[in-house]
């Protein structure tokens, strides 16, 4: 499989990149928002560089979702919302651990949802987060909670019962993903590029606004597109701590040999810039 960029990590980009950004550092603890610096012409080009060699590569991508099996999502991919199909699927499936009266009320609810146009926002996507400490964001809680995503827990509202019995169907997970860059439609110009220098400049700069990306593309991911499926709570015991540092560690001595290794990789830079 190929490498992958991941997007919090600028120890990713290739070492010309990297002696770009250093020549920026000045910047970086000036200023908290990358924002601050796009007037800049000098630094334009180079986010334009970077941006166009991040969408030119493949890049890591994180799915939270619950898997009704293991090994489901390895042997079958992940495929685009489709509300309709969650549904028949989730009631064809599992309608033996419903009671006929849970069964009558789910059928129901989702018949009357379906055709009342409340069309979810995620329809014919498959979103991810781009960077992984989003996985722990508020907003990835209900996929880890209730199986099926919003095709199945939105006609409930805040309906307990309902979404008490989803609950009980499949493990949180979330699928690690590699794929084009190109291939995921995001919502800001620059955006890879705004989400991985973010990260370098946190790392000189407590203060650092660091860009959070999320993205989503419209196709089917094929199972030889799937790094690897983990269980919720092994992906934050493995992920979290690095993440948590490179969130946090600004000015600290883990930060000092993350820059130093940046330094390594890096010609030295002389300019004042």
């Amino acid at each position: 499989m190929d490498v992958a960029i991941r997007l919090d990590d600028p120890l990713s980009l290739p070492k010309h990149l990297l002696d770009a950004v250093r020549q920026f550092d000045s910047q970086f603890r000036s200023a908290d928002y990358i924002d601050n610096l796009m007037d800049d012409s000098g630094f334009l080009i180079f986010v334009e560089e970077i941006e166009t060699f991040l969408r030119g590569n493949n890049i890591l991508a994180y799915h939270c979702t619950k898997e009704i099996c293991p090994g489901y999502f390895r042997e079958k991919g992940l495929r685009p919302l489709n509300a309709r199909q969650h549904i028949n699927e989730f009631l064809k499936h599992f309608h033996d651990k419903l009671t006929p009266e849970q069964f009558r009320k789910f059928k129901t609810k989702c018949d009357d949802w379906l055709t009342s146009e409340t069309i979810p926002n995620r329809e014919g996507k498959i979103w991810f987060c781009l960077s992984p400490y989003l996985v722990k964001d508020s907003g990835t809680k209900r996929f880890f909670s209730y199986f099926g995503g919003e095709a199945l827990y939105g006609p409930f509202g805040q309906e307990q019962e309902c979404l008490e019995i989803l609950k009980e169907f499949g493990n949180p997970v979330v699928v690690k993903v590699i794929a084009p860059a190109s291939d995921f439609k995001v919502f800001h110009q620059y955006a890879f590029t705004r989400d991985i220098i973010s990260h370098y400049a946190r790392l000189i700069n407590p203060e650092y606004h660091i860009y959070s990306v999320e993205g989503y593309f419209s196709r089917a991911v094929r199972p030889d597109e799937i790094v690897d499926v983990y269980d919720k709570e092994v992906f934050w015991a493995t992920f979290w701590p690095e993440i948590e540092a490179i969130l946090h560690f600004a000015g600290s001595d883990a930060a000092r040999d993350r820059i130093s290794m940046i330094g390594c990789l890096a010609a030295p830079i002389n300019s004042s810039r």
